[in-house]
């Protein structure tokens, strides 16, 4: 094999940053070298197989790479020569990067052992290996002997004035090792009040050399992290931010995203929030270019190259244009990140021109004017201008009625709301786009709003409470985490709807939770949780012990969102399932679901004289019962519903009952008989009862002087009246207020007292729902007409 040509390719790879075909480079190359029975270039394409896989973070396969490598060179009995000892360095270095310190250290000193053998003490190999061997120092934090190692290897380095690259690393190690010292020992400043001066040398001087020579990777990726690490020492996270933004830039070009990129990306996320949050608190310090968020680049594009452009080129146009950056991009949103800058990222903006005419004079005109302004400019604050957006028309000049009828015709998509009423607007002489967003800002009608929260709750509670425990015990849990998922999205989005605000595309969901105030922070770390706690659960036997603590947090979850709810005054209590919560929301839907409870308890009823007719004629019982339920609470009907289903569920019919307890008056024989086959109600409850009573036949007695003619119709009104044929008003209530648990009939004693300290009468609040629905504009109405 010709191993020159070898490399000449692999470095062809790398300078065209083409690293996906990397691997599959070195395997044919490693396969047809074993083929030829090359072992000489076997072990060459080992050992770059080794470096490939320890900077690309797959560390087990460089030690298993390196292994075999020299297993190789073992059996051919050359485990003296120069070969052997590279290859022990190249793995001694996949251990140190693999956290496997003791061993790389072993790995590097049998190296320097092979080294003092073969080669003379001035041996520039030796720098190689002292420069490499500091780094486990370093991973160790023991920098007195990274720093001699470092030293040891300077010494040989500038022996050697042609190794340019090799100073550079040794200059970005010596940095870094320095770095480490301070942090570890504060107070070396004090002894060494220069250091941080010799810190910066050390790495400016490295990166000059490595860009001089072209050098892209992980090498001037540690040069440029070290001096982010110096600047946010010394206070200057300005200058700190555009370090570790270069060092980011330089690993995910050249090399992916590999471990090494996100420990870089932690320091530089810690220090972005850091100098947001002082920019935010008025102190006067800005974000480096290599960290300006992308809506603020597009700003500046605007007032620097397109205001002036569109001034000279097209004069006429001025006070016709509304300038701005908003749509669907996550600059628009604020969200962009150094993960965005990959496509439909850069300088650009959204020009929204007003009036037909002048926009079929200009507007193609201007859109290819704007295309080559972006051409010309090349590079704004070191970013090529958007020109793909343009292109596809999500940038660029429009005419904005045409705009805004195309993305608002129909029924749009909510995300298209989000993305039309996101962003900035710079300039907007004419008005027009700032008013259609500020119009778009007042959000959804209350009703329309109140529908949407019913439907993602009912979603929630189908998905979330439902489905995932069923599935997962269904042992399907792909299913279940799917249906998870579902219910988590209705959650964010329940908090989104609550907040007036439209909901972004599914990618930026969590995320916008972190711009809402109040609880969302909340519910996002809930949700947070609660998917890894169900991906956690895939491979575990679904037990209610297992499902048992992250059913609770679903709880929990809902608990949170409905205590949002409540402080909205949108439900008036939390309940166990987000389905008790749209029944709360509406009354009319909790009404119905009563009345029908009880008409199908109604027709169960059997009657000595076989079945009344009343039990056919549900038109007059749905007036009667839920112009009574009307009057209620939603809390009272939820409660209701509740224990009238329990009863029935077990087998006791509360109408069956009801009707029998009035016969305590009207049939007092045929009650005897069945007194003792109803639950007893002991003299506490009773004496509760007959208050409430008092106070509501006072009530119909007092309707009943003003109405006379709607209460002829009624009901007589008190018990010394029944007859076997006729049920009073006061007998009827007693009979059904004994149905009552104790806890419903303690929410209905406090309603009742409510009402009377209010100065109303449930009497009339109940006739006058009853002549409503016979369609009567008002009690005074029907009582005329009778």
């Amino acid at each position: 094999m010709n191993i020159a040509d070898f490399r000449a390719g692999l470095d062809m790879l790398f300078d065209q940053n083409r690293i996906s075909e990397v691997e599959p480079y070195l395997e044919g190359a490693l396969k047809s070298a074993i083929g030829e029975q090359d072992d000489d270039a076997v072990i060459q394409i080992l050992n770059e197989m080794i470096g490939f896989y320890r900077e690309t973070g797959d560390y087990d396969r460089a030690i298993m790479y390196g292994e075999k490598a020299l297993a190789i060179i073992e059996s051919a009995g050359a485990a003296s020569t120069h070969a052997y000892a590279t290859t022990k360095l190249n793995l001694a270095n996949a251990l140190r990067a693999a956290g496997k310190l003791n061993e790389a250290l072993e790995y590097y000193r049998d190296t320097e052992e092979i080294y003092s053998q073969i080669l003379p003490p001035i041996a520039f190999d030796y720098a190689s290996l002292y420069n490499n061997m500091s780094l486990v120092y370093q991973e160790a934090q023991v920098y007195p002997e990274a720093i001699s190692c470092l030293n040891a290897a300077m010494k040989i380095v500038l022996e050697h004035p042609d190794k340019r690259f090799e100073l550079a690393v040794t200059h970005t190690n010596l940095g870094n090792s320095l770095i480490g010292a301070v942090r570890t020992d504060p107070g070396i400043e004090q002894n060494h009040p220069d250091i941080y001066d010799g810190i910066k040398e050390h790495l400016t001087t490295a990166v000059r050399i490595f860009e001089e020579r072209g050098e892209k990777g992980a090498h001037l990726a540690a040069a440029l992290n070290g001096l982010g690490d110096l600047y946010h020492i010394c206070g200057q996270d300005s200058e700190a931010l555009g370090y570790y933004a270069r060092s980011l830039n330089a690993i995910s070009n050249n090399l992916g995203h590999i471990e090494y990129y996100y420990r870089v990306k932690e320091s530089y996320d810690h220090v972005y929030d850091s100098v947001k949050k002082r920019i935010a608190s008025g102190e006067d310090i800005s974000l480096p270019d290599e960290a300006i968020s992308g809506i603020e680049l597009c700003r500046a594009y605007y007032e620097t190259c397109v205001a002036p452009m569109i001034s000279e080129q097209y004069p006429l146009l001025k006070g016709h244009v509304c300038a701005g950056l908003w749509g669907e991009g996550s600059d628009a949103y604020g969200f962009d990140d150094l993960e965005s800058r990959d496509h439909d990222w850069g300088p650009g903006v959204m020009l929204m021109i007003d009036g037909e005419d002048l926009y079929k004079k200009y507007g193609e005109s201007l859109n290819a004017s704007l295309i080559k302004l972006a051409e010309d400019t090349g590079s704004f604050k070191g970013y090529a201008p958007d020109i793909s957006s343009i292109l596809r028309g999500r940038r660029g000049a429009f005419e904005v009625h045409a705009y805004l009828n195309d993305k608002l015709s129909g029924s749009p998509a909510e995300y298209v709301l989000a993305s039309l009423s996101n962003g900035e607007i710079w300039e907007d002489p004419s008005g027009v786009m700032t008013e259609a967003r500020e119009r778009l800002k007042r959000y959804y009608p209350d009703e329309l709003k109140r529908s949407m929260l019913k439907q993602q709750c009912a979603l929630f509670s189908q998905n979330a409470q439902y489905n995932f425990p069923r599935m997962m015990r269904r042992q399907d849990p792909s299913t279940a985490v799917m249906m998870l998922s579902e219910g988590m999205k209705c959650a964010a989005r329940i908090v989104y709807i609550l907040n007036n605000r439209y909901v972004p595309h599914d990618k930026w969901i969590m995320r916008g939770l972190d711009d809402i105030s109040g609880d969302a922070t909340k519910v996002r770390a809930k949700i947070s949780d609660i998917m890894k706690e169900a991906c956690a659960l895939t491979d575990v036997i679904p037990t209610d012990a297992a499902l048992r603590p992250i059913l609770a947090h679903i709880d929990e979850l809902s608990f949170t969102i409905q205590d949002m709810m409540v402080a909205a005054g949108i439900i008036h209590d939390k309940h166990p399932y987000m389905e008790d919560v749209i029944m709360e929301m509406d009354k009319d839907a909790l009404v119905k679901r009563v009345v029908q409870d009880e008409w199908e308890a109604f027709d169960k009823v059997k009657n000595e004289g076989g079945r009344a007719d009343c039990q056919d004629n549900f038109g007059t019982f749905n007036i009667m019962r839920s112009s009574q339920y009307l009057t209620w609470t939603p809390e009272m009907l939820i409660k209701y519903a509740e224990d009238f289903e329990a009863n029935m569920e077990a087998g006791w019919n509360p109408i069956t009952e009801k009707y029998g307890r009035m016969e305590e008056s009207t049939a007092p024989d045929k009650y005897a008989q069945i007194a003792d086959s109803l639950p007893a109600v002991d003299d506490k409850k009773r004496a509760i009862i007959e208050e409430i009573v008092s106070v509501q036949v006072g009530w119909m007695e007092d309707f009943a002087s003003r109405y006379p003619k709607l209460a002829g119709n009624a009901r007589s009104i008190h018990t010394s009246e029944d007859t076997p044929f006729d049920t009073s008003y006061e007998t009827y209530l007693r009979g059904e207020l004994m149905t009552y648990s104790d806890e419903m009939l303690a929410m209905y004693g406090a309603f009742i007292v409510d009402i009377a300290r209010s100065g109303r009468n449930l009497a009339d609040m109940t006739m006058d729902n009853t002549v409503h629905l016979y369609g009567y504009k008002s009690l005074d109405d029907a009582e005329g007409s009778l």
